[in-house]
């Protein structure tokens, strides 16, 4: 199965699959690789700026196949269009997809999202957020909370993961990233969250020799990469998990 992965900026990314396309955590961007002629689904993880801009609204003027999966904490909305509101822990199926929902250690939430035969993870700013200058008690704190949303989803099988890298962080920027893959599987890695800083991919892939060659090589928005996936025909088991109302 053909899937084209385009990154936009910073955490946003165009995922379009053979029967609809995937947007993820929009805020500003080239938008030309939509296709028109497909079911486009918006999803956006939390409030902030740069993952989220009321101008995706305007994705919905003079076409009536966008949908949009916003995380509970985005209070917009607009008139005419079609929006689901998702909480952290929580489950919605809609046009032939499963989206599950973890908590965030910052805000909002990660979407874990199941259609057409592939899985995809995107963080959002669910991450190992720990840092020089905060306290050894907060650091702590924001281990376990990350830990505990992971554990949540131990074992699973991703066909694309994106993931933060934040060089802010400096030598703990991948702890985080590092972490999912010790409880989850992932084909394709793109980390995002970059503050267009690509260099960190590069380092990232030199000191990870086991898990390099699925590390995506972000250099420019813009950017894309066309991948072949095997595709599934059974579902993933899941926990059950609480739907949306």
């Amino acid at each position: 199965m053909k899937v084209t992965v385009t990154y936009i900026k910073h955490s946003g990314f165009a995922v379009e699959l053979p029967e609809k396309t995937l947007l993820f955590d929009y805020y500003a961007g080239d938008l030309s690789c939509l296709p028109a002629d497909k079911p486009l689904y918006v999803f956006a993880s939390h409030r902030h700026h740069d993952h989220f801009d009321p101008c995706v609204f305007d994705l919905a003027r003079g076409r009536e196949n966008v949908r949009y999966i916003l995380s509970n904490d985005i209070r917009a909305r607009q008139a005419g269009c079609v929006i689901d509101k998702l909480g952290p822990r929580k489950c919605l199926e809609t046009g032939g997809m499963r989206v599950e929902t973890l908590k965030s250690t910052d805000e909002g939430v990660a979407f874990l999202v199941e259609t057409e035969g592939v899985r995809l993870y995107h963080a959002g700013d669910l991450n190992l957020w720990t840092w020089d200058e905060e306290t050894p008690e907060y650091n702590a704190r924001m281990t376990q909370a990350y830990h505990r949303e992971l554990d949540r989803i131990a074992g699973r099988q991703f066909d694309l993961a994106f993931l933060p890298l934040d060089p802010r962080q400096e030598q703990d920027r991948e702890n985080g990233l590092r972490a999912f893959l010790d409880v989850c599987g992932a084909g394709h890695i793109f980390p995002m969250h970059c503050w267009e800083d690509y260099s960190v991919i590069d380092s990232l892939r030199a000191a990870a020799p086991s898990f390099a060659g699925r590390i995506c090589r972000i250099t420019a928005p813009g950017q894309r990469f066309v991948l072949d996936l095997p595709g599934r025909t059974a579902p993933h088991p899941h926990d059950p998990e609480e739907k949306s109302e």
